[in-house]
């Protein structure tokens, strides 16, 4: 995204009393982006290798080097009001998601189709093996997160319902 684009939305997230008579000073604003996905990723890795688990990690974890990423990255909020101003009070990472996350991602979306009892053959953790893992030398993190889940759900239920099976 181009630099200064967002810059559009400052006069909504600033501390104004009211802008053409409507106080958006309680109104919550998130911005998603997949900036700084790698070093989230590298962040969680180390770690890892120091014995910290998902679980264990919190924001502090991540705070100045998300901040940074968003002040240096070319692009997006780089050189924008938002940030000059200091109006984002939070910069929330996405951790990347491990295999036991899919697994229950794959059974909420089970779930959610409200189809009858789960059969027997459909094994959660034989279908989140399908999706890819990354990096290359550990393969602990989806590639793609959660957004495949659906595809090979639905796939594993298809061919179920004809008889057959998956990998």
């Amino acid at each position: 995204m181009p630099s200064g684009v967002l810059d559009v939305l400052t006069p909504y997230v600033d501390r104004y009393e009211q802008l053409d008579g409507v106080d958006y000073r309680k109104c919550v604003f998130m911005f998603i982006s997949n900036r700084g996905g790698s070093r989230i990723e590298e962040i969680v890795l180390e770690k890892y290798k120091q014995q910290l688990t998902r679980e264990q990690l919190s924001l502090h974890h991540f705070r100045r080097e998300l901040e940074n990423i968003v002040l240096n990255e070319t692009g997006g909020l780089q050189g924008s009001q938002l940030i000059s101003k200091k109006l984002i009070d939070h910069y929330v990472p996405f951790l990347p998601l491990e295999k036991y996350n899919i697994i229950t991602c794959l059974e909420a979306a089970y779930d959610r189709m409200g189809t009858p009892p789960c059969d027997p053959a459909l094994n959660f953790g034989k279908l989140a093996d399908q999706l890819d893992y990354g990096p290359e030398e550990n393969k602990i993190f989806a590639k793609e997160g959660a957004k495949n889940v659906d595809i090979v759900l639905n796939y594993a239920i298809e061919l179920s319902n004809n008889g057959l099976t998956t990998k």
